[in-house]
């Protein structure tokens, strides 16, 4: 634990250095403008790595573009770090962004709960594979890209039923990518309770 550093006594040196300092915090960042295409949001080249850098958000594409998963596109919304328009300009705040994605895939709310929760806990997450793996999801800190994902997260509603078949088959493909299988059960609150699992041989 690092020593809690004493404050300097305040005189006109040190007021105008606090000024220097609110000035700095109050810089507005650069406003991200997003385009929703049929289906999808894109940040624009001159954009996108602001978007990427900060927490690995999307998927970097030949053109220099960055495309978001509907999942980051919600929240980067709901946290205005980025505005979305459609190419007739109408703008898709955080509400209709949200009815937009879930209208086209009605079980994506709980997905995004469950992925909202993660990130709000400092973990990088990306898109997992297949129709069983939700996400994959990164240690704090993690390089993507020079660093390999430690968990796979599938989501389920609390008090619906996740048959042994289904089970053995998620656990199956956690184990042969050699990841830690993680059950993000979300409850009828929206509250997301995350339970580790793993295949045992008896």
């Amino acid at each position: 634990m690092s020593k809690k550093k004493e404050l300097p006594e305040l005189n006109d040196e040190t007021e105008e250095s606090i000024e220097e300092v609110v000035e700095e915090e109050e810089e507005v960042e650069e406003e991200i403008i997003a385009a929703l295409e049929e289906n999808t949001v894109y940040i624009k080249k001159e954009q996108a790595q602001l978007v990427y850098q900060k927490g690995y958000y999307g998927h970097l594409q030949e053109d220099g573009t960055l495309k978001l998963d509907p999942v980051e596109a919600i929240l980067l919304s709901e946290r205005k770090r980025i505005r979305i328009f459609d190419k007739t300009g109408t703008e898709y705040d955080f509400p209709k962004i949200t009815k937009f994605y879930i209208e086209l895939y009605p079980d994506l709310w709980v997905k995004y709960l469950s992925y909202k929760d993660l990130r709000s806990r400092g973990y990088v997450v990306r898109a997992g594979y297949g129709t069983e793996i939700d996400f994959r999801v990164y240690d704090r800190g993690a390089e993507v890209g020079t660093e390999a994902a430690n968990y796979l997260v599938h989501t389920v509603v609390e008090g619906t039923p996740l048959s042994l078949n289904a089970l053995d088959k998620i656990t199956k493909v956690a184990k042969s990518n050699r990841k830690k299988l993680v059950l993000a059960v979300v409850d009828r609150v929206g509250e997301v309770t995350f339970y580790k699992a793993q295949d045992v041989d008896l």
